[in-house]
């Protein structure tokens, strides 16, 4: 025991700094004012002029609010919050005041007609499109009694229920498809709006607006975004499904481990 002791010694220590370490990183980046200056420099302040830029700063910090959510953290773009949408946003604005229409914007990659619009259905990580998966193919009861209750919160984009009911939260299995899908759906957005093929959503609409009319009252009823909206939602779902079944999957292997060891335990 003494030997164990001596061995254990060492790797306790090293976790115990490594703790003392995150846990500093952790405070220091929420509880500081600098990671939010950052933060807030980068996503609100001096839009680049050249879309390539504009496109990867969106993609960048949408990507990183995608993964701090998974953590249960925040990150500078939020489903139920525009408080970091980006300046060319009112440029966009001010054209379709004046021009009377969304078509032609100058600004077409920003948080605004990327982010808040197409990858956000249901909140972070586009999870009504997860609901949608699990009401589809799901045969778990937990599961389906978990979405039936999250469906109408997530229609006005709030997950709460749905990220620690099923969970998603720090679930490995749904990290693929909470980060593929809305970075999926963006992509598309992208290839549409450089296409032409529908305008920009350049109108402010409110917090807590169902996600998927954002993009058509964001574009004053543009039965394109519309459409768009219904085949990036059937997309991401499609992305979920085979998750989906996986963590079903898992869930049933786990429950038949744990009844075999209360057998054992009672033999």
């Amino acid at each position: 025991m003494l030997q164990r002791t001596g061995i254990s010694i060492k790797p306790i220590l090293i976790a115990i700094v490594i703790s003392v370490i995150i846990s500093d990183l952790v405070t220091v980046t929420f509880y500081s004012n600098l990671p939010e200056t950052i933060i807030t420099a980068l996503s609100s302040t001096n839009p680049s002029s050249k879309p390539i830029l504009s496109l990867l700063r969106t993609f960048g910090l949408g990507l990183y609010s995608i993964i701090m959510s998974f953590l249960g953290w925040s990150g500078p773009y939020s489903a139920t919050n525009f408080a970091y949408a980006d300046n060319s946003a009112a440029t966009n604005l001010q054209y379709a005041l004046n021009h009377h229409t969304a078509w032609g914007a100058p600004n077409l990659f920003n948080s605004s007609t990327l982010y808040h619009t197409f990858a956000t259905y249901g909140g972070q990580g586009a999870t009504l499109a997860l609901i949608i998966a699990i009401l589809w193919v799901s045969r778990d009861r937990d599961f389906i009694n978990v979405s039936r209750w999250s469906l109408i919160p997530s229609i006005f984009n709030v997950n709460s229920a749905l990220m620690s009911g099923i969970p998603v939260f720090f679930n490995v299995i749904f990290l693929i498809p909470f980060i593929l899908a809305p970075m999926v759906n963006m992509i598309l957005a992208v290839i549409a709006l450089q296409l032409h093929l529908m305008p920009p959503a350049v109108y402010s609409v409110p917090v807590g607006t169902p996600g998927p009319l954002i993009a058509f009252l964001g574009t004053n009823g543009s039965w394109q975004a519309l459409l768009f909206t219904i085949i990036s939602l059937f997309v991401s779902t499609i992305i979920y499904i085979p998750f989906v079944k996986i963590a079903e999957q898992v869930k049933l292997q786990d429950n038949l481990t744990l009844e075999k060891g209360g057998v054992s335990r009672e033999n």
